[in-house]
């Protein structure tokens, strides 16, 4: 039976009107798809699977997310002890980034299903996202228990692992994960990753080309190969890579930063602006992104112009780095480095050794440090005219990256 005859048939069903609009979109009739999305979403939907489809096909649209919502909330008001329907909505709210709320929707699916490992995964993925890489740990050793000989779910625990710090034990993981599935990217990427966390960039081009052969059209294993590329200062292949990546993932505003940089390092400011207009529309508050608009008016000789994104981004992230949460050494360095950025030297490196006195994070320095030398990178290049170091500023800033390589060699 075909979507047209079964919803000749039944007028209301939801799958079938939404099976349509997927096929009428495929074929470029958008405005036929688009009507046929609207009745699927009046339709009053009863089954689970109904509502679920329903609320899925919602998400994918930006004009109906808020219909979206209210669908997933429909759906577990109405079978608030299905752990599909928990997850479902879970992955949604995870989406938007209200990781407490999906955390709160897995935990009641796997009151439902305790040894659904579906949901154990997703939980644990969730943790991840959220900066709790412990909970994430506990959640993928269960994963691993249940699952002993499954590369993914050893895999998921190596990055729980990686995420902690622990490189021996991750690499340990991926390692075993490669054995059990040797066509599996996912460890051989993430080993590469740890590698780049070490500052070991021929390594982790090894890694991460050898994920890329496995799996070609993986935006993500294009654009960490095209940053490693960018660390190592071989931009013809950086740009090959990122402009890959960004050919499957068009607005993944991460990427257009890594090649935002880049361009800025080879003295094309226009095409860096062009790429950030992009991200600053997906993700118009994030203080990074601001940064990097300074950062550009500044290589354009707009000093005062920069110093206003500048600002905004310090605005944007303080309360971040003095507040009591998992993701404050990352919110710490980013606070730093745009205090530099904008000429407050003195209290960039008062913050700069306020995160060293933290509890180090592997990824946070090494991040940390990379992000510093970028900058002084653009600033030797001679495209920060507007903006002189002092040659005592010279030699705390050299202290401060002294500092940070070796604490990068202690937590690594």
């Amino acid at each position: 039976m075909t979507f047209e005859q079964a919803v000749a048939i039944r007028p209301e069903f939801v799958e079938a009107l939404i099976g349509m609009a997927e096929a009428y979109h495929r074929q470029g009739r958008r405005d036929v798809a688009d009507r046929l999305l609207d009745q699927a979403l009046k339709t009053e939907a009863r089954t689970p699977a109904a509502m679920l489809t329903q609320a899925q096909a919602a998400s994918q649209s930006q004009a109906h997310r808020t219909r979206a919502r209210q669908l997933y909330d429909r759906a577990v008001a109405s079978y608030p002890a299905d752990a599909s329907v928990r997850a479902a909505r879970a992955v949604f709210l995870r989406a938007q980034g209200l990781h407490t709320l999906a955390l709160d929707d897995l935990n009641a699916a796997l009151t439902a299903e305790p040894e659904n490992t579906r949901v154990l995964a997703l939980r644990g993925e969730t943790y991840l996202q959220a900066a709790q890489p412990h909970l994430a740990l506990q959640d993928f050793e269960r994963l691993v228990a249940l699952l002993p000989d499954q590369a993914w779910a050893i895999a998921c625990r190596g990055e729980a692992l990686r995420c902690i710090g622990d490189h021996a034990r991750a690499i340990a993981d991926f390692q075993h994960a490669r054995q059990l599935d040797p066509r599996f990217a996912f460890p051989i990427a993430r080993i590469g990753e740890i590698h780049r966390d070490c500052g070991r960039f021929p390594q982790a081009i090894e890694y991460f080309r050898e994920a890329k052969n496995l799996d070609p059209a993986d935006a993500w294993t294009l654009a960490h190969l095209g940053a490693a590329y960018r660390r190592n200062r071989e931009y013809q292949e950086s740009i090959q890579c990122l402009d890959s990546a960004l050919k499957l993932r068009p607005r993944n505003t991460w990427t257009l930063g890594q090649r935002v940089m880049l361009n800025l390092e080879q003295g094309r400011p226009g095409e860096a602006l062009a790429d950030l207009d992009v991200a600053l529309e997906v993700r118009p508050e994030s203080d990074w992104l601001y940064y990097l608009r300074g950062l550009i008016c500044r290589v354009l000789g707009d000093a005062s112009t920069a110093r206003s994104w500048f600002r905004k981004a310090i605005e944007l992230v303080r309360p971040k780095a003095s507040a009591d949460v998992l993701e404050r050494p990352r919110n710490l360095a980013n606070l730093a480095l745009y205090l530099f950025a904008d000429g407050e030297t003195g209290e960039a490196l008062e913050a700069y050794r306020h995160l060293l006195a933290t509890p180090p994070d592997a990824t946070a320095i090494s991040e940390t440090l990379y992000d510093l030398q970028d900058w002084l990178h653009i600033h030797n290049l001679g495209f920060e005219r507007s903006l002189r170091l002092t040659p005592e500023e010279i030699q705390q800033v050299d202290q401060i990256l002294q500092m940070l390589r070796s604490t990068q060699k202690t937590v690594n």
